[in-house]
């Protein structure tokens, strides 16, 4: 891999090494302009294929010329617009990434709940409507996936508000409207808080001097700003105890003068909606698709996993306050909101030192861990990766490869780009993006899927390549997970766009990436992702190995257990309509849930993105038990087991959400899918 290189010309000219492109679409050299007028031109020619759609006669419908043209309008769109609403995430210039949120804005929204008929939003078009419910009333001899997408367009309309009266509407646009605007309140409320700590000179000993020498001063004191990425080193790595408990204050109370009010109209107005359309909660209506199918299967996944971790996480949370009663030198009570981060800080290095996690990351150069990633990928789905020598890409330092089928001597099946290193005007997150979605074209050909991972990996020194850190956390598992995701893309083998990978299903979605991290952590991965930099021939010396396994299973459960609280509580939130004291209920369940209490006088549930965006936190959780039970064929018959690795593609990957992910599963495990692989994974034996 080359190490990427800001250049001044870049910037100037965001496309880089003018060349190969996937598709002429991809054009990543466009301007401001160019994006819009290209943006608005294919809106107009998916506007003008479903009018097609809906003025035939009911007399004349297919499956062709109905559902799957709206689905093929909708594909083209996306297609058409992918390299232009791709570049927000990478290109340097403002302009241009904010011609490209439009563009994405554009495609996503595709007009508003309270659509014209002219072109506006695609299921809340009565036309359209009436034309799918015409076919779906006539419709036979449907296979599988199309019997699928005609389900999932029929739900598409329903979530809209089609099949209720239109005052009722009417009612439901207003609501979703106010919705949004709370929705976009609370964001914007969160990224604009003003508060910081001042800490003085006394109250930073102990933090890394690196740290330190980056933190504006006001007054001869040290600003910790609380709304930045100040708040997590200073509560990690700091020992005063009560800079901590008043940074915690003030960072639990973010915004919340705004947005405890804000979350508890919008929890209600969620509720409002969801009667409208016929549910019983707000939760009910975010999990029809799921696998969970309803909230009360969710929940027993949740209090099973509650119930047997609960012992577990109180003998970590004792660990935790003995080392704090060891510091003080006497019996100190339980933990605390603002001890959690620092002592599970110490309590993890008693078994990996900060020494240790230099040692480990230094046998993880960036060129070993991604020839071991190709490798295994190869290994196991019987495909060879190949850079594309001559690619048009957005930057310098950016690769595309091509995927091959048949260990490169077949077609070739798709391509990724790797954009690695840190670079002005992209996020420093790992992501992984599906730019063009594969899907099965008009001509009987296979639509070559792209996607992208985005990642920052910096070098420890100038002029140094960069390695990367390995743990519960680390950069490796990072990179795997990613990497997971971009393999789903690309195997998918699907008729529709909307069936690549397996996004429309939000509790499997994050299984593939989860599958590939699992590897990761095996033995047999690290010999060839990693090397001890005093014996090249070797990997990670096993010793370090144990270390890191220990240091992982010393905090396990309550972290787990804390992922439990924020689900249940999220669960919580979208069934009872009642929840007018958000923080009241907060308060209750920290308590009950996560073993480690709320701060009296805080409002954390003010700052918490993601309860703002809906039911579903659950899924994560869920994803990963799927990803532990697929893994455990890998584990119980072969890491590197090819046989098993081309079933998980044909089974798993391949039909991606073009059938229930329940019937994937079991035609992969051959029996029922099971949670005894993620309870063992635990540490909790079924």
């Amino acid at each position: 891999m080359r190490r990427a290189l800001i250049l001044l010309a870049w910037a100037a000219s965001p496309a880089w090494a003018a060349g190969f492109r996937p598709y002429p679409q991809l054009d990543f050299g466009a301007s401001p302009a160019q994006i819009s007028t290209s943006c608005a031109a294919a809106r107009q020619e998916a506007v003008f294929r479903l009018r097609q759609v809906a003025e035939l006669p009911d007399s004349a419908r297919t499956f062709a010329n109905t559902p799957g043209a709206i689905e093929s309008a909708l594909d083209g769109l996306n297609d058409r617009t992918a390299g232009d609403a791709f570049l927000e995430h990478v290109a340097a210039s403002s302009q241009i990434r904010a011609a490209s949120t439009g563009c994405r804005d554009l495609v996503r929204d595709f007009g508003a709940y309270t659509a014209d008929e002219a072109g506006g939003r695609v299921f809340a078009r009565r036309d359209l409507f009436h034309a799918v419910k015409a076919y779906a009333a006539q419709a036979q001899g449907l296979t599988p996936a199309q019997q699928r997408l005609l389900e999932r367009e029929l739900v598409d309309f329903k979530h809209e508000g089609m099949e209720i009266p239109m005052e009722r509407r009417a009612i439901l646009s207003a609501v979703r409207e106010r919705i949004s605007m709370l929705q976009d309140d609370y964001a914007q409320n969160l990224s604009e808080v003003p508060d910081y700590l001042l800490v003085s000179k006394a109250e930073m000993a102990g933090l890394p001097a690196g740290y330190v020498a980056e933190l504006p001063r006001l007054m001869g004191q040290y600003v910790i700003r609380v709304g930045g990425a100040d708040y997590l080193p200073f509560m990690r790595d700091s020992p005063d105890a009560d800079a901590r408990r008043r940074l915690e204050f003030l960072y639990h109370n973010r915004a919340a003068a705004q947005n405890v009010a804000d979350l508890s109209e919008l929890l209600r107005l969620r509720d409002v909606a969801a009667h409208i359309l016929g549910y019983r909660d707000y939760a009910a209506y975010s999990l029809e698709g799921s696998m969970a199918g309803n909230p009360e299967k969710a929940l027993d996944f949740l209090s099973n996993l509650q119930e047997n971790l609960t012992p577990m996480a109180s003998r970590e949370l004792k660990a935790m306050a003995a080392l704090r009663a060891g510091r003080k030198g006497k019996a100190s009570g339980a933990i605390r909101a603002w001890d959690w981060d620092y002592y599970d800080r110490e309590l993890k290095e008693k078994r990996l030192s900060s020494s240790d996690a230099a040692a480990v990351r230094r046998c993880f150069p960036l060129d070993r861990v991604l020839r071991g990633l190709f490798t295994l990928n190869q290994t196991l789905f019987g495909v060879a990766f190949k850079r594309v020598p001559d690619a048009e890409t957005w930057a310098p330092g950016v690769d595309l490869y091509e995927v091959r089928d048949g260990a490169g001597q077949g077609p070739v099946l798709g391509y990724i780009y790797l954009d690695l290193f840190p670079r002005p005007g992209k996020s420093a997150r790992m992501t992984a993006f599906p730019i063009i979605s594969g899907r099965l074209l008009s001509d009987g050909t296979y639509q070559k899927p792209v996607s992208a991972l985005l990642a920052s990996f910096s070098a420890d020194r100038p002029g140094a390549p960069p390695s990367l850190s390995y743990g519960p956390r680390g950069q490796v598992q990072a990179l795997f997970r990613a990497f997971g995701s971009v393999m789903a893309w690309t195997l998918a083998r699907v008729p529709y766009e909307r069936f690549a990978g397996f996004g429309g299903v939000p509790d499997f979605a994050a299984t593939p990436g989860g599958v590939m991290k699992d590897f990761a952590w095996r033995p047999e991965v690290l010999a060839l992702i990693s090397k001890d930099p005093s014996d090249p021939s070797r990997g990670l010396p096993l010793a370090l190995y144990r270390r890191i396994l220990a240091a992982r299973g010393a905090d396990l459960a309550i972290k787990k257990l804390r992922q439990v609280f924020f689900a249940s509580l999220d669960m919580r939130y979208h069934m009872d309509p009642l929840v007018t004291k958000p923080t009241a209920v907060y308060q209750k369940m920290a308590e009950k849930i996560s073993l480690i209490p709320m701060t009296p006088g805080t409002n954390p549930e003010a700052g918490m993105p993601k309860l703002a965006r809906g039911a579903g936190a659950y899924g994560r959780l869920w994803s990963e038990a799927c990803a532990q039970d697929v893994f455990s064929r890998f584990a119980n018959e072969g890491i590197l087991n090819p046989a098993i690795g081309w079933l998980y593609r044909q089974e798993i990957l391949a039909p991606g959400s073009s059938r229930p992910a329940q019937e994937s599963l079991q035609a992969f495990l051959g029996r029922a899918p099971s949670d005894e692989a993620f309870f063992n994974s635990l540490g909790i034996p079924r």
